[in-house]
């Protein structure tokens, strides 16, 4: 009996209005209810739900795209060709997790010691890209700006978490994930000032010393206005699931508009300043969307999930629309089914609906769900 009045739930309360068709919210529902490990709907890890393989497919194809056109724009056929490698990156960060969504805090109020903190050590690994950089470049050509890059990101990140601990709102991210993170990035993003150069056919000895320090400086300063505004996600005390969404949105434009004219200020002073627009526009887009959880949602939730048929593409619409109707309720940052019972029948109706002895790792299959 209470099976059966599981199964009658959801049709019954989505006749009452049309916005959306039973089945379907049925289908999509059973999709969210039925990821592993996963008793509330946080819009973060709903990428994570996605196999590992898939989420690489959909960060790989924007990302040649977006490689390719840059290239193509800046340095014509050959640029093109090179700048389509930039799917492995993107293949890259489709493996990865999707990371904890950071907040803005543009408030000063309280945390001026960290913020000097976060403007003192940011141009710190910006410098040390500059000091081995050019002598590696003169020594091995542009490609030694990768490793430059990679060393000298992973000390100012270094740093930057030993800084935030001055924080009164410390949200700190474990050390080796930090140091991890700043020479994966540190390295591409000197891999492609090097290939900027090289395609450009620049001189390894252009520009002095002191003008690679002021260019190194002003990356570390793009990178230490990002740490400053960084905030804690605030997970247990945000209003709506779509309040924290908004944040983290607004901070990864931010580091976007930072890092991209950062990045393109170099670029320009090596090459010229019309590659240097294209560039720093594509490195920005790049780290914007790829380094912050508000680019999971985007790439995976909003486009690769609908397309495949397993959600909406009114996402935000439909959770709401589902949380209106009590078929889930809101706490804090996220979305949990009003009932585990409800949550376990719709999963099981999800899985049965596929075809019989179809297994997928860390799922059940159809023909494992007896139908009662």
């Amino acid at each position: 009996m209470e099976t059966h009045l599981l199964e009658q739930f959801v049709p019954a309360v989505y006749e009452q209005r049309q916005r959306w068709r039973a089945g379907d919210a049925s289908r999509w529902l059973g999709y969210l209810a039925q990821r592993p490990g996963r008793r509330d709907i946080a819009w973060w890890t709903l990428a994570d739900s996605v196999p590992r393989c898939q989420r690489a497919i959909a960060f790989a194809l924007p990302a040649m795209f977006l490689g390719a056109l840059t290239g193509h724009l800046a340095y014509g056929g050959t640029g093109g060709l090179v700048g389509s490698a930039l799917l492995l990156l993107g293949a890259l960060i489709g493996w990865s997790n999707s990371p904890v969504p950071a907040r803005m805090a543009l408030h000063v109020s309280g945390r001026a010691r960290y913020a000097l903190a976060q403007l003192v050590v940011g141009p710190v690994g910006g410098l040390t890209v500059a000091l081995i950089g050019y002598p590696a470049v003169q020594h091995w050509g542009w490609l030694a700006l990768a490793p430059a890059g990679g060393a000298g990101s992973a000390l100012g990140n270094l740093l930057s978490n030993r800084a935030r601990h001055r924080d009164p709102d410390e949200g700190n991210r474990p050390l080796r994930l930090d140091v991890g993170l700043g020479a994966v990035g540190g390295s591409v993003g000197g891999l492609a000032v090097g290939c900027a150069c090289l395609l450009a056919h620049v001189p390894p000895s252009k520009g002095s010393y002191g003008a690679w320090l002021i260019l190194g400086g002003a990356i570390g300063l793009a990178f230490a206005m990002g740490a400053v505004a960084l905030a804690p996600a605030g997970v247990d005390h945000a209003v709506t699931p779509r309040a924290l969404l908004r944040s983290n949105r607004q901070y990864a434009i931010f580091q976007t508009l930072t890092v991209g004219i950062a990045y393109g200020l170099v670029a320009g002073a090596l090459t010229d300043p019309v590659n240097g627009i294209i560039v720093g526009t594509a490195i920005g887009i790049a780290f914007g969307v790829g380094a912050h959880a508000w680019g999971r949602w985007l790439i995976v939730v909003r486009f690769w999930l609908p397309l495949t048929g397993r959600l909406p593409w009114r996402v935000w619409g439909f959770l709401a629309d589902a949380h209106q109707r009590d078929v889930l309720r809101q706490a804090g940052a996220v979305y949990e089914f009003r009932h585990a019972r409800l949550q376990d029948n719709l999963a099981a109706r999800y899985h049965a609906a596929r075809p019989r002895g179809l297994r997928v790792r860390g799922h059940i299959s159809a023909a494992d769900v007896p139908l009662q």
